[in-house]
């Protein structure tokens, strides 16, 4: 497996706080780039910079996550602003549902030459059917013809990998002894699935030679209240494993260790039973909408140890990164783990005053990078350089820096769905920002694509 250096083009839409984005057609300057964007039903979630019992604080910066209910946050519209660009429930670049937008720009001027070895990846979101399939209960041989189509148009526009959506909401695109069958694919989640999908896709990307990642949304159970669940889905036989939000939302359970080895057994299964060549978590983790200290309270009772509320949730983060590490490289020491988390840790890291995944979602990314339990790091930097909060390039300095001190790749994840002004509402990209953005990340320590 090629050593990873990924360039991430990134149209991500999501709809829930996440990271994931989805496919386009190709990004900047000398590319053409399709980008899909929902329509309607995004919102925008306060910013916060410290969390109280489970509670948020907004911030007036005004840098939110950007999302409604599903795939992965995009990053940087005001709180002042709703903005179309979530991406699971409604279409968007990383995942969303039915309405969908593409705006196509294009250029006749030259984008960055790649590395001999660098490596380009392209998110393709089934959220909702976002990217794809195109639509539930299609035929196995309809499956398998966007699956070409979407292969190709890949290889013909450079990129080098696709980090694919095999667990949207826990569930699965491939045949599982652990989670149903997703309900992207089949009529009622749990159906038997037409295809393997998460097979023929890792086939054909192969054959193509292009690499293959399973991207996963660890804890996200579904993002609506009328979401129905299938009856041996792990979430309905133990519902005392999940954190139900007033949005109807419903979330594993990070704090308990039978969640964590849930998840754990999930991703070796992918490994053990599929040819990926690496696994990629977006930012899901705790909801960035918060929780209360209620829904965490015997979990918090039973293993707090000591530890404060917030504390032990970035511990519960932590264990089950380093489960799926351990259990990943127990099985393939060439396959490779990472994360794609929101972009600001802490505004004291790169002097920016937005949304802070330390204290929103309890992540810390410096903690899984010192660890040695992430071969890469791919942060969501969404913004663009003029960004007057969350400026692009001191954010790519500041992680590059991180990545290069603890012996991690740095792999910028870039935001090509702001090209469109009518699907973003903030910081819209004008021509040349990602030719921009990869030149200048191409200078730093750290960088890997």
């Amino acid at each position: 497996m090629k050593h990873l250096l990924a360039w991430m083009l990134c149209a991500c839409l999501l709809v829930s706080a996440g990271c994931a984005p989805s496919y386009i057609d190709v990004v900047d300057e000398g590319m053409t780039t399709t980008s899909t964007r929902p329509t309607s039903g995004a919102t925008t979630l306060p910013s916060s910079t410290t969390t109280s019992g489970g509670g948020v604080t907004t911030d007036p910066s005004g840098i939110t996550s950007d999302t409604a209910e599903g795939e992965m946050p995009t990053v940087g519209s005001t709180s002042s602003t709703t903005s179309n660009s979530s991406g699971d429930s409604s279409t968007s670049t990383s995942g969303t549902t039915t309405s969908t937008t593409k705006s196509t720009t294009s250029s006749t001027k030259p984008q960055p030459t790649p590395t001999a070895d660098e490596h380009r990846a392209l998110w393709v979101s089934t959220y909702a059917n976002l990217d794809y399939p195109s639509d539930r209960t299609l035929s196995a041989a309809t499956l398998k013809k966007e699956c070409e189509k979407l292969v190709s148009r890949a290889k013909e526009i450079g990129i080098t990998t696709l980090y694919f959506q095999v667990r949207p909401c826990g569930d699965a695109l491939y045949e599982s002894a652990y989670f149903p069958s997703s309900r992207y694919v089949v009529a009622n989640q749990g159906d038997p699935l037409p295809l393997d999908i998460l097979d023929y896709m890792t086939a054909t990307a192969h054959a193509a030679g292009l690499e293959l990642y399973a991207w996963v949304n660890p804890v996200r159970i579904k993002a609506y209240a009328s979401e129905k669940l299938a009856a041996d889905n792990p979430a309905v036989k133990h519902p005392d494993w999940t954190i139900s939000l007033s949005s109807g939302a419903l979330y594993y359970n990070l704090g308990l260790p039978e969640v964590r080895k849930l998840i754990a057994d999930g991703v070796a299964e992918i490994v053990q039973n599929y040819d990926v060549d690496g696994v990629i978590f977006d930012d899901y983790f705790y909801p960035y909408g918060g929780i209360s200290d209620a829904a965490d309270a015997d979990a918090y009772a039973a293993y707090g140890a000591g530890k404060t509320r917030d504390d032990f949730r970035r511990a519960s983060v932590n264990q089950t990164l380093k489960a799926c590490y351990d259990r990943i490289k127990a099985l393939d020491t060439a396959c490779r783990f990472g994360v794609s988390p929101f972009g600001i840790r802490l505004n004291s890291d790169a002097g920016t005053s937005g949304q802070q995944s330390y204290h929103t979602i309890y992540c810390d990314a410096v903690a899984w990078m010192s660890g040695g339990y992430v071969d890469f790091i791919a942060p969501q930097l969404y913004w663009s350089a003029a960004h007057p909060q969350a400026p692009y390039k001191p954010l790519a300095a500041w992680w590059a820096s991180q990545a290069a001190l603890y012996g991690v790749d740095f792999l910028p994840a870039l935001a090509a769905y702001r090209y469109d002004s009518a699907q973003v509402s903030s910081d819209v990209f004008t021509s040349g920002e990602i030719t921009r953005q990869i030149t200048y990340s191409r200078e730093l320590d750290g960088y890997a694509g």
